[in-house]
Formats: C-alpha cells, sequence, structure tokens
C-alpha cells in the first residue's frame, strides 16, 4: 500500500471518555504520534448521553491543549446510537435524481421528518436494472451538537466519519477483511454490533448493554458510590467471581446472588450478538462467518471474553493488531493500556488514510 502524506488528527467523543489521536502518514508507513484519553465528568452524562456539550467542549480542549501538532485535518465522529445506516436498492436513474430518489426512500424509517436529516449515500453496488446504495442518516441537531463541542475547544472537523466503517478499516488495513467480519465495540453504556466488509455494511446496530451494567451490580450489591464500583470492577474477574461456589443462589427471599447477575448481563449481550447474526444470514444465505472481535473499554473486563465464548460459536478475537502502524515510544505504554479505548480514533484515521490511496 502506498499512501499520500499527510497528518490527521482522530477524535473520538464518548460517553465515557476524549480519545485523541495524532498520526501521520508517509509513503507505507503509518505512525501514531501523540495520544490522550480523558474521561468526561459523570455529571454531564444522563443514561448515557451527553447532556452539556459546552463543558464536554473544555474537556476536549484541555486535552488538545496538552499535546503536540495538532492537525487542521480533523477526523471525528458521532456515537453509532444516533445514526441510521442501511442499503437502499432504487431503480436506475441519472446521477442527479439519486439523492431526491434516496432521501424519500429513507423518509419511512425515520422516527422524524427527513428534512431534519444529514445524510450521506455510497454506491455499493450497480445491477443490470437497479442500484444499491449505503445510506447513513443522523439528525440535524445530532450533529450540530456534536461539532459545537469541537467548536467549544476552537476546532473544526474537516471529516465526519462513522464508527462501523472506522472499526473495520482496522482489519481491513490489517489484512484481515477478505471476507465479511463481526465486530462488537463494548463501550461504558452500550455495544455496538457491526457486521460488514469492505464495500458494505450489512448491520450496525447498538444495544443498551456495556460496562456500566456490571457497575451498577457491584453498586446495588456491595453498596457502593460509582466511582468505588468503577475501581472495583477494573480489579474484577469474572472467571474467579463465576467459578465460586453458590454462584446461582436462585433464594428469592436471600436475594439472587449478584453473580448470576454477571452472567445474566453477559448472556443478554451474547443473545443480541446472536440474534444480529441470524437476521444477516437471513437476508445473505451465503455469508459465514468464523470470527467475531471485541474492542472497546468494556472488553477490557478480565474473564469477559470467555463466558462471552460459552455462548457464541463463533472464536472471539481481540482487536489488538496494531503492529503495521509505527509508534512513537514515548506514548507506546500509555497506548498498550488504552488500546481497546482508542480502536474507533485510529480506525478513523486508518479509514481516511486507505481513502486517499493510490
Amino acid at each position: 500500500m502506498f499512501f499520500k502524506k499527510k497528518n490527521f488528527t482522530c477524535i473520538d467523543i464518548g460517553n465515557h471518555n476524549i480519545k485523541v489521536v495524532n498520526l501521520n502518514v508517509d509513503g507505507e508507513k503509518l505512525k501514531l504520534n501523540d495520544l490522550a484519553i480523558k474521561r468526561i465528568p459523570n455529571e454531564i452524562v444522563k443514561n448515557g448521553i451527553i447532556i452539556d456539550y459546552a463543558i464536554a467542549g473544555a474537556e476536549l480542549k484541555e486535552v488538545v491543549n496538552s499535546m503536540k501538532n495538532i492537525s487542521k485535518n480533523i477526523i471525528t465522529t458521532i456515537p453509532n446510537r444516533d445514526l441510521l445506516i442501511r442499503e437502499v436498492e432504487i431503480p436506475l436513474m441519472k446521477d442527479n435524481e439519486v439523492k431526491e430518489s434516496l432521501k424519500w426512500e429513507i423518509n419511512d424509517e425515520l422516527p422524524y421528518d427527513v428534512e431534519n436529516a444529514v445524510f450521506d449515500y455510497e454506491l455499493v453496488k450497480k445491477f443490470k436494472d437497479k442500484l444499491k446504495f449505503m445510506v447513513i442518516v443522523v439528525k440535524k441537531n445530532i450533529l450540530k451538537n456534536y461539532l459545537s463541542i469541537l467548536e467549544k475547544a476552537n476546532l473544526k472537523a474537516k471529516v465526519v466519519n462513522i464508527q462501523p466503517m472506522a472499526l473495520l478499516s482496522i482489519l481491513e488495513y490489517s489484512n484481515l477483511l477478505n471476507n465479511s467480519e463481526i465486530i462488537v465495540d463494548i463501550g461504558s453504556f452500550s455495544s455496538q454490533i457491526t457486521i460488514g466488509n469492505k464495500t458494505e455494511i450489512f448491520l450496525s446496530r447498538t444495544v443498551d448493554i456495556g460496562g456500566i451494567n456490571f457497575t451498577k451490580i457491584l453498586m446495588d450489591n456491595k453498596n457502593l458510590d460509582y466511582k468505588t464500583a468503577e475501581n472495583e470492577k477494573h480489579d474484577l474477574n469474572l472467571d474467579t467471581e463465576l467459578s465460586e461456589k453458590n454462584d446461582y443462589n436462585l433464594n428469592l427471599d436471600a436475594g439472587i446472588n449478584y453473580n448470576y447477575q454477571f452472567v445474566s448481563s453477559v448472556n443478554d449481550l451474547a443473545s443480541e450478538i446472536n440474534r444480529s447474526i441470524e437476521f444477516v444470514q437471513m437476508k445473505n444465505r451465503e455469508l459465514k462467518f468464523d470470527n467475531i472481535y471485541i474492542t472497546g473499554g468494556g472488553s477490557k473486563l478480565s474473564g469477559l471474553k470467555d463466558e462471552l465464548g460459552k455462548n457464541i460459536s463463533q472464536s472471539l478475537i481481540t482487536l489488538n493488531n496494531y503492529k503495521m502502524i509505527n509508534m512513537n515510544s514515548k506514548i507506546e505504554e500509555q497506548f498498550r493500556n488504552n488500546k481497546a479505548e482508542f480502536a474507533v480514533a485510529i480506525g478513523l484515521g486508518i479509514s481516511e488514510v486507505m481513502a486517499d490511496e493510490d
């Protein structure tokens, strides 16, 4: 692969952390020069949604001010739960007629008026009598709110990409996207399930199961505050917790053992993954999946992958193949400790780099 010389600053504003990376490319090399991660204050997040964009902007400004050489080529994204991603087929028509036709095709699927939407589209496949497009839609005010966070930090996004494309780009850059693949990004408040290949996203959905589920179990059963429960969760090992005797105490008088609640949350996530696979295979019977890649801060919970794998037939693989990315030695340890959290931010840069490939 040969890439144009360019610098990028990639910003991923989650509901738990702000992640920023500086990447540069020159020829065949992609290098991670700097990175930073900062926790978002709990008080500006409600039910997994940022409610104070001004404070979020101030937090982002503090992050970028701590970094060197912020690029003017800024790439960002918005939460997957705010996106609608669909494959739409329309009859053959002139290029200047496509946008209007797609606009009305997606209108019935939106919970709001199409005039309040911003959408983009990409041709997936051209048939003899029809065209297949991938259409991406977001509500105007949601996009405006997220871009305002950057504006508060005196930044302006040059590109707004989508998280599923960013994560699939990591696999493609690592030569792991030869067929269709599944990626599960386990975040703080939710998990994103993406099924796609180099040209198509067959499914992208968000389920309300994330790291917060395990935090709340500890809070409720051990009478802990949020911060203490979060710290205890990081030291938790599901393999150890779930191997203790009396894990499944269902005596209602005594209360349900909280280890059972851990299992229940993991099983719920496994069920959502299996349901997603079945849905895609109903429409695309030729698709087979051997692996599921997992990433995101929630995936770091010790023992989660093994417990999740008990109810999934595919092999679970941690998405951490960054061998093809050079790195500033000063940031290696920070990256190693937080690489699951930085996946989307790095994927944003890779996606843009590959789009510019000669």
